[in-house]
């Protein structure tokens, strides 16, 4: 995997694990934002919410590789519960979005 995408994914994702409840249910759908010194770099943050009523934080990074054919892809998040308790996203929670 790339370090570059592997650090400015987990960044991300420890600035938003220390939002509280009430501001990480105010993140929007999906934020892009493009990073050009690490090289045509897309970072991606969804959020939703799941039927059992839970937050889903995703942040996603990639640059395309290899004239597009191929893409380096890191995605990690969090969800936080409806009891307030924030937990790891599971592989098969992160699987949509790589």
């Amino acid at each position: 995997m790339d370090s570059a995408l592997r650090e400015t994914v987990r960044s991300r994702v420890e600035a938003l694990q220390r939002l509280d409840s009430d501001a990480v249910g105010g993140l929007p759908a999906q934020q892009r934002e493009d990073i050009p010194s690490l090289g045509k770099v897309a970072v991606v943050q969804y959020h939703d919410v799941t039927d059992g009523g839970d937050h889903r934080v995703v942040v996603q990074a990639a640059r395309p590789r290899w004239f597009g054919i191929f893409t380096a892809i890191e995605v990690d998040g969090f969800v936080l519960e409806k009891d307030g308790t924030k937990r790891p996203l599971s592989e098969p929670e992160k699987w949509p979005y790589t």
